[in-house]
C-alpha cells in the first residue's frame, strides 16, 4: 500500500509540475522519469509498470518485492510474474513488439538482477525459479 501511495504521489507531482500531456512520442521519457523518481523515494521496494498498446495484460504477485520494472509496448502482450517465496526479486522486463508472452514463477539468487529485453513479435518465455 505504501508503494501505491508513493507511486500516485510521484505521478501527481510530475504531471502537475510540468503540465505535460503524455503521448506515444514522450511516454518512454515519462516512464524513465517516473522510474527514477520512485527509486529516489524508496529504493528498497518499488514496482513500476508501463503498458502502451491494445489488449495487453500484466499480472504481478510478489510477496517479497524489492525492485521490479515491467514495460510492454505493442499489442496483445502478456506478462505474468509470480513470486510467492520469500526471496526478494530484482528484475526488469521490457517487451517491444506484439503477441509476446513472458511467465516467470518464483525468484532465487540466480534470477536476482535479471533483465529480459524482447524486441520481437510472437515470442514466448517461461522461467521457473525455485
Amino acid at each position: 500500500m505504501k508503494n501505491l501511495i508513493t507511486l500516485f504521489a510521484v505521478l501527481l507531482c510530475v504531471v502537475f509540475s510540468e503540465a505535460q500531456t503524455i503521448t506515444s512520442n514522450n511516454v518512454l521519457e515519462y516512464y524513465a522519469r517516473t522510474h527514477a523518481s520512485l527509486l529516489a523515494a524508496d529504493p528498497g521496494s518499488a514496482t513500476v509498470m508501463l503498458q502502451v498498446g491494445n489488449n495487453n495484460l500484466m499480472e504481478v504477485t510478489d510477496l517479497a518485492s524489492s525492485y521490479i520494472a515491467l514495460s510492454q509496448i505493442g499489442d496483445n502482450n502478456t506478462t505474468y510474474l509470480y513470486n510467492t517465496n520469500n526471496h526478494r526479486g530484482n528484475a526488469e522486463i521490457n517487451i517491444i513488439g506484439s503477441g509476446n508472452s513472458v511467465e516467470i514463477l518464483g525468484s532465487n539468487s540466480i534470477s536476482d538482477g535479471m533483465k529480459i529485453n524482447i524486441n520481437a513479435n510472437d515470442t514466448n518465455i517461461f522461467m521457473k525459479n525455485y
